[in-house]
């Protein structure tokens, strides 16, 4: 990691105090940071200096045009807006894992971080700092916000599902009114393809490096009766929709009645759904069953986590990512779409943190790519250990193929080359690199030729083998035992015998 902090002090400090400030930074700041992998961790970079001329000038233009201003959400977001886009002529952190955090005093901070906010994580990779305390404080509010970026990032487990690079989001379309209207239906499903490629895939083109997600649209018949959604409701209560909260005093014209889904129902929901279909594809596949409700009935929303409707999201997650999303707006759809993205490409949270800055153009921070980036990284080279190791292994019985020890080996170059560019701060090489190793020993470790190969040593073979051929073993030396019986156990056999015993007398 590569951190520029940014002493933005104001005049009053004199340099003495910039001084002392800075040798505690120093002393305390760590030079590694441990990753949501045991064992792992990045080496970081700090540089601790002083404003450039042009950030000096950015800062005292950005004090002098809001002096005299009630800061509002509105003005708020933006002057963040100008801040970033002023930065990023001064800047340009193209460079994965590279930070500027910006210490900011009064006044400028008072128009940035709304307390008790002590930091803000802008949508590039700047974060501004709002310290109140002492220096020492200053140094577990860094680690703070460095902890919000590249630790409680993205899930390691979801990390793990989307190791292959391409992935399928399949929508199923279920409407409540008219199941069988396939202009309806058809008309969905071009306006979910239309929003996907407008407000994700063409708003964030950096995440085809990490994942290829393709969507398929497909319409569900007969899934659900007539008014089988409203056998799913838990007590309805009277919502004022116009303002998101709930009021019986208010006039009934203004009120509306909202359906709210009962969550075990929906489960069992998702279960009949899952029983009709088939395996989509040979990759990866995410289920996204859209319910489409009737608009001459009222709203649907499920039963916790929207209670009160003040949110256009409605999303139910399923197990194994998969998810039900109710479809009642195109602003459902464009939140719900995007939040689904989030969690199947490996963030934990479906939502920006609650010290990001929110933009309706934007859903996924750059920095939480450069996460997402890291992780897989790591993950796949892990991969290619265990898969080499397993191959490597000398075990009596395998014969390996002389095109699969090529394979394996041009997967270890690649994840050794990947390791010198993680050494010298390429890490957008060192995951294609990674990514590459990652493919050719999964093609080696599952090479048809070894599968074939017996793999059990001398010592467990009768082991494994044993209770594999004792279903055939028993019942043919139970047949020659009874031959052997009976033959003993014939009349001709016991004649033979008395005949032999009178010549003996």
């Amino acid at each position: 990691l590569d951190i520029s902090l940014v002493q933005l002090l104001s005049s009053k400090n004199h340099d003495q105090a910039k001084e002392k400030q800075t040798d505690c930074l120093r002393s305390n700041l760590p030079d590694t940071f441990n990753t949501s992998i045991d064992g792992l961790a990045y080496n970081i970079n700090w540089r601790i200096r002083r404003p450039t001329q042009e950030e000096v000038h950015l800062m005292k233009a950005i004090s002098k045009e809001n002096a005299n201003r009630s800061m509002t959400a509105e003005l708020k977001q933006t002057l963040l807006n100008k801040l970033e886009e002023n930065l990023l002529k001064i800047h340009k952190p193209a460079n994965r894992f590279r930070l500027f955090m910006y210490l900011l005093e009064e006044p400028i901070n008072s128009y940035i971080c709304d307390r008790p906010q002590t930091y803000h994580i802008n949508f590039e990779r700047f974060i501004y700092l709002c310290p109140d305390g002492s220096d020492e404080n200053l140094v577990s509010l860094i680690m703070e916000s460095l902890r919000e970026v590249y630790f409680e990032t993205v899930d390691l487990q979801r990390a793990k599902k989307i190791l292959s690079a391409k992935t399928d989001l399949l929508v199923s379309l279920i409407s409540e009114k008219d199941q069988k209207d396939l202009t309806y239906l058809s008309a969905v499903g071009d306006k979910v393809h239309s929003i996907y490629e407008r407000n994700v895939k063409s708003k964030f083109l950096e995440l085809a490096e990490v994942l290829n997600i393709r969507l398929i649209t497909q319409n569900i018949f007969d899934l659900l009766a007539n008014n089988a959604l409203d056998t799913m409701l838990t007590n309805p209560k009277p919502v004022n929709t116009k303002k998101g909260k709930t009021n019986s005093t208010t006039d009934t014209s203004s009120e509306q009645q909202v359906r709210y889904l009962e969550l075990r129902a929906m489960s069992r929901f998702y279960n009949s759904y899952e029983m009709r279909l088939n395996k989509h594809s040979s990759q990866s596949v995410h289920h996204v069953v859209t319910l489409l409700p009737d608009p001459s009935k009222p709203q649907l929303a499920f039963s916790a986590g929207q209670t009160e409707n003040n949110s256009a999201v409605k999303i139910l997650e399923e197990r194994d990512s998969n998810f039900i999303l109710i479809g009642d707006s195109d602003k459902s759809l464009v939140l719900g779409l995007r939040a689904i993205v989030r969690r199947v490409i490996g963030l934990k949270s479906p939502n920006l943190c609650p010290n990001c800055l929110v933009r309706r153009d934007v859903f996924l921070n750059k920095w939480e790519l450069d996460a997402i980036v890291g992780v897989l990284t790591a993950l796949k080279l892990q991969s290619v250990l265990t898969s080499l190791s397993s191959i490597s292994q000398e075990t009596l019985g395998i014969k390996i193929p002389k095109y699969v020890s090529s394979i394996a080996y041009e997967s270890y170059d690649c994840a050794l080359k990947s390791i010198d560019n993680l050494a010298t701060k390429n890490p957008l090489e060192a995951y294609r690199l990674a990514s590459s190793a990652y493919d050719l020993s999964e093609a080696a470790y599952y090479d048809p030729s070894l599968l074939e190969t017996s793999y059990y040593p001398r010592e467990t073979r009768w082991a494994i083998y044993t209770p594999l051929t004792l279903p055939l073993v028993l019942p043919i030396v139970m047949s020659i035992i009874r031959i052997a019986v009976y033959l003993l156990s014939s009349p001709s056999s016991t004649s033979k015998s008395q005949s032999s015993k009178q010549k003996m007398q």
